[in-house]
């Protein structure tokens, strides 16, 4: 579409290919300064040519595909909500369901206070329920019973089993159609994460090697920055406990998942520098490096700290507490502890 336009003149469509060309210039050529200027071309151009109807594409794709790779989270929320608010008025009922699915995973990334996540993420499923969006239902669904089972409300932490959902049917579901590829990667990273945080490293690792394998649906979309982070973290966590013999195994993902972190947190380092640097700490607290450990886990409180990301830095207290307590240091690692207590307990409310 970028090409076409280029040759002979730009279509009011030649918007929505532009900043797709920004979409995958960052994931697959390691261009990420050349999407964010693509952005500009295609807003330009919905503006000059009053292209309202690709209006919620242009805003919702630079939102969540592009933005994100250069500039804070919290940028992107506006324009997320902008494309939803068009994308109804324009009777666009795809975008307006992407797009609501797209609002809840900001909020929950940006450390959304979870009560209100919760609503969130019910009012976008009732939505996207009424308009037969059947991707984004199940996609939906998944994020809702991440944020159901870190309150405490499905049938123990890092299961989403409750009394309306079933683990083992769903992923039956997903398994079964191809066509649900996009929303199966979804459900593995949300899976990821919940076991993390239960402390369940080794089915942390089995839902990774799941997303892993569909990963290529989400090669634009933020979380795959989660299947990065929560992967690293998992890895780092289960070498710990696993045989000399099999550490050579999760040393290698560890590091792929460090070398990805690295790269995006040189780009924007806003979003990503907690995450590389805490993941950097697990690595030097693996290899024995503890006074590089102790330096990095102080990094990475404070830079998501700084970048206002309460529930990385709730992350990053936990393993630290961790940390120091294997060393035997229990008074610091209570300290830690506290503070990461007070990070879970303190989830803003930004909606």
């Amino acid at each position: 579409m970028a090409n076409l336009s280029l040759e002979h003149g730009n279509a009011d469509a030649s918007c929505h290919g532009y900043v797709c060309v920004g979409m995958i210039s960052g994931p697959f050529f390691g261009d990420y300064q050349a999407g964010y200027r693509f952005r500009k071309l295609a807003f330009d151009l919905v503006d000059r040519r009053g292209a309202l109807r690709f209006k919620p594409r242009v805003y919702l794709v630079f939102a969540y595909c592009v933005l994100r790779w250069n500039k804070h989270l919290r940028a992107g929320i506006n324009l997320a909500r902008s494309a939803s608010d068009t994308a109804n008025e324009t009777g666009d009922l795809n975008f307006a369901a992407y797009s609501r699915w797209n609002l809840v995973v900001f909020l929950y990334e940006e450390g959304a206070a979870l009560a209100n996540l919760r609503t969130e993420a019910e009012n976008a499923l009732r939505f996207v329920t009424q308009a037969k969006a059947g991707l984004m239902v199940v996609t939906i669904s998944s994020q809702l019973q991440l944020i159901r089972t870190l309150m405490g409300q499905t049938s123990c932490l890092g299961s989403f089993n409750d009394d309306h959902f079933s683990e083992q049917r769903f992923e039956d579901d997903l398994a079964s159609d191809p066509r649900l590829a996009f929303a199966a990667c979804s459900y593995w990273i949300c899976k990821l994460q919940a076991c993390f945080h239960a402390g369940n490293y080794a089915v942390a690792l089995a839902a990774s090697d799941k997303a892993e394998q569909l990963s290529w649906t989400l090669s634009s979309f933020f979380q795959l920055a989660d299947y990065h982070f929560y992967s690293a973290l998992a890895c780092a966590a289960h070498c710990a406990v696993v045989q000399e013999t099999e550490r050579a195994r999760y040393d290698k993902r560890l590091a792929a998942h460090h070398a990805q972190l690295e790269i995006w947190a040189q780009h924007c380092p806003e979003n990503f520098s907690n995450r590389a640097l805490l993941v950097s700490a697990g690595i030097a607290r693996i290899e024995g490096r503890d006074r590089d450990a102790m330096s990095l886990y102080e990094q990475a409180i404070d830079s998501a700290h700084e970048n206002g990301f309460v529930q990385n830095e709730g992350i990053a207290s936990q393993l630290a507490a961790a940390f120091y307590a294997a060393l035997g240091l229990k008074k610091i690692a209570l300290t830690y502890l506290r503070d990461a207590r007070h990070c879970y307990q303190r989830r803003p409310d930004k909606l």
